[in-house]
């Protein structure tokens, strides 16, 4: 769209081009164009008298992490010289792939259940998730926030020890043969509750911890 109404770019002195690797119509289409524009504003500035009247060169940043660079860097059809290459070492972080057993029929659902059952059993760090768009995207985050709300000190709940506990009381109380609503005292409740965040209801604990056995 800009090229359409400037063909030289004028408003421009730097374009960054990220993800070059991620080849497709669009970004071969781009990079093409750019790399003319690249030409002629060198051109320009070159051969311009008037120092009002000049437009400076456009400098072409090209990004990538997987590229095969002296592919791109010896395309005579793109770059009349090979241009420069500067290589930027990145830190590393460990990374765990965990992969399911099944193909589910809701992905999204299927992620929502890993991420949920990553957070509570694996020690601290981050999780990935990778979905198909935005709404997708808008959706798990509700999800989980649903699930996990932030506590007075911005931190999220693991959302474990409630049901874990839970089990643990319901199943007592069964040997007691008591009613499982009388099972809790009023002070292992508001445990419970001030733990998970949210009120907590004796009569689904069994069911709560078999949902997270599961």
């Amino acid at each position: 769209r800009e090229v359409s109404q400037d063909l030289m770019l004028s408003r421009y002195s730097v374009l960054l081009l990220d993800e070059a690797h991620e080849r497709g119509v669009n970004t071969d289409l781009l990079l093409g164009v750019l790399s003319r524009v690249v030409r002629l504003r060198a051109e320009s500035a070159a051969d311009s008298e008037k120092p009002g009247e000049r437009l400076g060169p456009l400098k072409l940043v090209i990004m990538s992490a997987t590229l095969q660079v002296d592919q791109l860097r010896d395309n005579s059809a793109l770059f009349s010289s090979p241009p420069p290459v500067l290589k930027v070492d990145a830190r590393q972080f460990p990374v765990t792939v965990h992969f399911s057993k099944r193909t589910p029929d809701d992905h999204v659902e299927a992620a929502y259940k890993k991420a949920c059952k990553i957070h509570a059993r694996l020690p601290e760090g981050g999780i990935l998730v990778f979905l198909t768009g935005q709404r997708e995207i808008d959706f798990l985050c509700r999800k989980l926030r649903s699930r996990y709300p932030l506590d007075a000190f911005g931190a999220r709940s693991t959302g474990a020890a409630a049901p874990k506990q839970a089990a643990a009381a319901a199943a007592a109380s069964q040997e007691a043969a008591a009613p499982l609503e009388h099972a809790f005292a009023e002070e292992e409740v508001a445990k419970l509750e001030e733990q998970a965040g949210t009120a907590f209801d004796p009569s689904r604990a069994l069911l709560i911890g078999e949902e997270e056995e599961e």
